[in-house]
């Protein structure tokens, strides 16, 4: 009966270190939430038999808000119209996912295009953003990766940051850049916010990844530790 005792003490101990340090190591990212939105507006549109513009009247804009429980998220449209020039549609596509690992690891990509279908010199603007705003509570090993980047020098602009509120700007492309690794370091305790834009014909895909806090990763030891020491 003592060892069937010490069994339950044992395996009550493993247990609850086990819920403890997956909660410790997904605590020190809280409060994730996304923003999605995105907007195309009407388009005026040359009509060869009628010899004047006219307006095609079709628009649409949206905006959503929520944690991770709208992750994956996704959500594309289009606007202006088509005449007998068989005028391109202005649209966009949204997209957005985060997620903890087994370990604790925080990840999230978000990405944005739109495409300015120009009319002449009716130039439409599509828009789009997608933001993920989150919370360090310890000093945590981050990568920020860039998916894809591009933008129409003549009708687009995209633009990538990664921003700590009331710290500053950590990383901020508005220009083409390399796809891959483009920063790493530690995230101090703090507010940030990931953005991804992009406005006329662009795209901006962008990938960050946190690690445990090291602490996490020593009570998942310790709770290994203790189920073998019983034998």
């Amino acid at each position: 009966m003592r060892i069937m005792r010490t069994d339950r003490v044992t395996l009550g101990i493993l247990v609850s270190t086990l819920v403890l340090s997956a909660g410790i190591a997904q605590a020190d990212v809280i409060n994730e939430r996304f923003a999605f939105r995105a907007t195309v507006s009407d388009q005026f549109v040359y009509d060869e038999i009628e010899d004047d513009k006219i307006n095609t009247g079709i628009n649409e804009s949206f905006q959503e808000f929520g944690g991770l429980e709208i992750s994956p998220f996704s959500r594309s449209g289009w606007g202006g119209g088509r005449d007998d020039f068989l005028i391109p549609n202005e649209t966009y596509a949204v997209a957005g996912n985060a997620s903890f690992s087994d370990a604790g690891e925080f990840s999230a990509r978000l990405s944005t295009d739109t495409n300015a279908g120009t009319v002449f010199d009716f130039p439409s603007s599509p828009s789009a953003s997608a933001i993920l705003s989150f919370n360090i509570t310890r000093p945590m090993p981050f990568e920020l990766f860039v998916n894809d980047y591009y933008f129409d020098n003549d009708v687009g602009a995209g633009q990538i940051t990664l921003r700590q509120i009331n710290g500053g700007t950590l990383f901020e492309a508005q220009f083409d850049t390399t796809s891959g690794l483009v920063l790493a370091g530690t995230l101090g305790v703090g507010e940030y916010r990931l953005i991804a834009s992009s406005f006329g014909t662009a795209s901006s895909d962008v990938s960050i990844s946190i690690v445990p806090a090291p602490g996490a990763l020593a009570l998942l030891g310790f709770a290994g530790f203790a189920g073998r020491r019983r034998r």
